[in-house]
């Protein structure tokens, strides 16, 4: 998908403009870090145009880089809407996209490294106007490289 200038422009703005809800005290920090994000199609539905906008390098991600804060966004030619954001704990990096749907967005699981061998998972399903968090788990991975996904510890 290739996103036209205006809508490059229309979902920066809009995220700046959300910057004191999702990253308190990041733009004093690096006032141009929405110029840094990155955007990938989400495929949540066939017939919408939706994508994961991500923080780049800088104060709106991690240290070690693997973590960051997140939007869903929903296009409709030049109309910006937010279906997550970091204010609803949609941070991290996006683990899977998931085959069940809720109200016709498929749901997602987005995880957060804790170390090399645990990372939490946190799920997702759309409510019918935004991604709203329904469980967690946690991905252990042993020395010999065995994955297991912990529900209850």
């Amino acid at each position: 998908m290739i996103l036209s200038a205006t809508q490059l422009a229309n979902i920066k703005k809009a995220i700046k403009d959300r910057e004191q809800l999702d990253l308190q005290g990041c733009a004093e920090e690096e006032p141009d870090w929405v110029d840094k994000v990155f955007f990938q199609e989400l495929p949540v539905a066939e017939t919408e145009t939706v994508l994961l906008v991500e923080a780049g390098p800088g104060c709106a991600r991690g240290g070690q880089g693997a973590n960051g804060a997140m939007w869903v966004v929903r296009l409709a030619d030049e109309k910006v809407s937010f279906l997550a954001t970091p204010q609803q704990n949609f941070d991290g990096f996006l683990y899977s996209v998931q085959p069940t749907t809720s109200h016709g967005l498929r749901d997602l699981v987005l995880g957060w490294h804790i170390s090399s061998g645990e990372t939490d998972l946190g799920y997702f399903s759309f409510d019918g106007s935004s991604y709203r968090w329904v469980g967690n788990a946690v991905l252990l991975v042993a020395s010999d490289g065995t994955r297991k996904i912990v529900t209850d510890r």
